[in-house]
């Protein structure tokens, strides 16, 4: 018979333990003395080294934030009219002198006018005018003038120019529409309205 193989002792496998990377040649020292150390109190010692190091190592420069430069918004081209009074030549004024009994008024916004539309007729006349408005503050008015004519911003392609529109036809909405469109952004700093005094 053959004798059965003895078997092989086999050591256990060792493990090597590396020393973290050093940072540089302070932190080098450090982990090697720490090295030297019981294992019981090695780790915490590299640990520690560790530390100690990235405190040392100073921060990197902050970069400047890159911001994207800011798009000049130009203003709107207007048309071939930008009206601004009764008293100025087309195309700054009408094409036509104003009616006999008709008369124009610039106001700032609000305007401190309260319209109502004409009772069985187009149009709108003043209904009240605001204690302390503007409209009260320029003195001309009173309940029961007709507006006959309001400045707005009028829309032609891709150009803007303001005129002076026939209110006669038109209803409240359209008035407060008209009104408002004489805004700053199209340098309106006023409205121009044209009023007509029925014969009493």
């Amino acid at each position: 018979m053959m004798n059965p193989q003895q078997p092989r002792a086999v050591s256990p496998p060792t493990t090597r333990r590396r020393a973290p990377k050093a940072v540089d040649g302070a932190t080098a020292a450090l982990v090697a003395a720490a090295a030297r150390q019981p294992a019981a109190l090695r780790w915490w010692r590299v640990l520690l080294a560790a530390s100690v190091a990235a405190a040392l190592v100073p921060p990197a420069p902050a970069r400047a934030r890159r911001t994207a430069p800011r798009r000049r918004v130009e203003f709107p081209n207007f048309g071939d009219v930008f009206y601004m009074g009764a008293e100025y030549e087309y195309p700054n004024g009408p094409r036509e002198p104003l009616p006999e009994g008709t008369w124009e008024i610039a106001l700032k916004r609000p305007c401190g006018i309260v319209f109502e539309e004409r009772d069985g007729r187009r149009g709108v006349e003043v209904a009240e005018v605001v204690d302390g408005g503007n409209a009260a503050a320029q003195g001309s008015l009173r309940a029961g003038d007709v507006l006959v004519g309001v400045s707005a911003i009028r829309c032609i392609g891709a150009k803007f120019q303001r005129e002076m529109f026939d209110a006669t036809d038109m209803d409240f909405e359209t008035v407060v529409e008209a009104i408002g469109s004489n805004e700053p952004k199209w340098k309106c700093e006023d409205v121009l309205l044209q009023f007509t005094r029925p014969a009493e």
